[in-house]
């Protein structure tokens, strides 16, 4: 038995789907070493980013236009609570408080209750906003006279436009009691005409976590603690999806029914592009079964491979560089933003990809960190299309891009472990194209106070 479980902790793990092969794992990664991310160069444009124009955007308009909407879907990751959303409100003296007393009136729910103390009692409390799903909470003004939209309907609204007809697939947190924000989900599906499922993050995606001593974090029952492995968890959601291509954005990047047209536009581009990828890649395969190298070759050089990096040459290499889920990530100009980007990240086979990374996993005593640092121009806002291609997308993870994160349970420090996130480790070994987007598509509510900002203004 792994690290002193006993044996009823093992029946307890393998119920949730757990096994000791992978409580090996998860202790192994929490008691070695950091893994670091191998960075050759930020990826630029002409170097790893691309540029809708001429006649690749001529391409992407066309590719739209052909696509099914049977066989296309939009998946939200949103299984989230909302709490981070409201942090320091709870503090009188933080800022944010005070700029919510001051500013209140500006947020489409103040109609609601017009005292802003009243307001920040009853989101606190007796509505208690940081407990719900942040899809549910509203974000902007509705039609004259109409109640606020939640993030959850201007998605659904979003999707609509983009693809009249397709499927639009949420990850959600538990919803077995049909509690009201469920109900009012499935009622703005049903208003907007979209056909929707739902899935939560599995119990098998959990993972264990240390106390600081190193040892397993027991629960107040004595059991082994575990917790939600994170957001990349969810690419057992994105394997359970048979659409052949899969719109990805989050919950809360999201703008007014009235401000939607620029991202509406980007994201059928990003949607067309990939589909003529797509049948570009299964014309590249045709040749190469004939022995014919060209257009295999000139499908990889796109974006997919570093610019500087010889060609591959034979069609047994090309078919082993092309076999894999490919996607499209949409990347916008950094202007400050914290997160993750778009950098050349080497393998441990030497392959040289473009990859989203975040800084959490820079290797912490890299000298040349604040000089490639400096050298990014884009930010990865989460607003991709994937093209599956019917494999087995847990074959393609890279798992040793899980991160050891610092947490709280009842008051007690411990160390856990997030599973390679989606967009980044998850998806470590696919084909991934950078293209540039507009910055109009990114808009993310991260704290309450963004709703203020005047692109959520109606």
């Amino acid at each position: 038995m792994p690290h002193g479980l006993s044996s009823s902790d093992i029946k307890t793990l393998r119920l949730l789907g757990i096994t000791e092969e992978m409580v090996s794992g998860q202790l192994a990664q929490l008691h070695g070493p950091k893994f670091e991310v191998r960075i050759e160069e930020a990826c630029t444009i002409g170097r790893g980013v691309v540029v809708l124009e001429g006649a690749l955007k001529e391409d992407a308009e066309l590719g739209f236009e052909a696509l099914n909407p049977d066989d296309t879907v939009r998946f939200i990751p949103s299984s989230g609570a909302a709490s981070r959303m409201f942090s320091g409100l709870d503090n009188s003296n933080s800022e944010v408080y005070k700029a919510f007393l001051s500013e209140a009136h500006r947020l489409p729910f103040f109609a609601a209750l017009p005292d802003p103390l009243r307001l920040l009692e009853a989101v606190l409390g007796e509505w208690n906003w940081p407990a719900l799903p942040k899809g549910a909470i509203p974000f902007h003004a509705g039609p004259k006279g109409a109640p606020p939209h939640t993030a959850f309907e201007d998605q659904l609204f979003a999707w609509s436009v983009t693809m009249p007809g397709s499927e639009l697939a949420f990850s959600l947190p538990d919803y077995k009691d049909n509690p009201p924000w469920f109900q009012a989900l499935n009622a703005a599906a049903t208003k907007c005409g979209v056909p929707v499922q739902f899935g939560i993050q599995g119990p098998h995606t959990k993972t264990i976590c240390l106390d600081l001593r190193g040892e397993l974090f027991l629960d107040a029952d004595g059991n082994p603690l575990l917790r939600p492995g994170g957001h990349g968890a969810l690419i057992h959601n994105v394997n359970a999806l048979e659409q052949e291509l899969v719109s990805v954005v989050n919950i809360d990047n999201v703008l007014p029914v009235s401000r939607q047209e620029v991202s509406t536009h980007s994201r059928q581009l990003l949607l067309g592009l990939a589909g003529h990828l797509r049948q570009q890649l299964e014309e590249a395969v045709r040749d190469l079964e004939q022995g014919r190298v060209e257009k295999a070759q000139a499908w990889l050089k796109l974006g997919f491979t570093h610019p500087d990096a010889p060609p591959y040459k034979s069609p047994a290499e090309l078919l082993v560089a092309l076999n894999r889920p490919f996607r499209v990530v949409g990347v916008v100009r950094n202007e400050g933003q914290p997160g993750g980007g778009p950098f050349w990240v080497r393998d441990a086979m030497g392959r040289v990809s473009p990859q989203i990374v975040e800084q959490a996993e820079w290797p912490a005593d890299d000298p040349r960190f604040e000089n490639l640092l400096e050298a990014a121009t884009h930010f990865n806002p989460v607003d991709m299309v994937l093209c599956p291609g019917g494999y087995n997308l847990l074959e393609w993870t890279d798992p040793r891009r899980a991160m050891r994160v610092s947490k709280q349970h009842d008051g007690k420090p411990l160390i856990g472990l997030e599973l390679p996130g989606l967009w980044n480790g998850a998806m470590g070994a696919w084909n991934t194209l950078m293209v540039e987007v507009p910055a109009a598509t990114f808009a993310p509510v991260k704290q309450l106070l963004d709703l203020l900002d005047s692109r959520h203004q109606s």
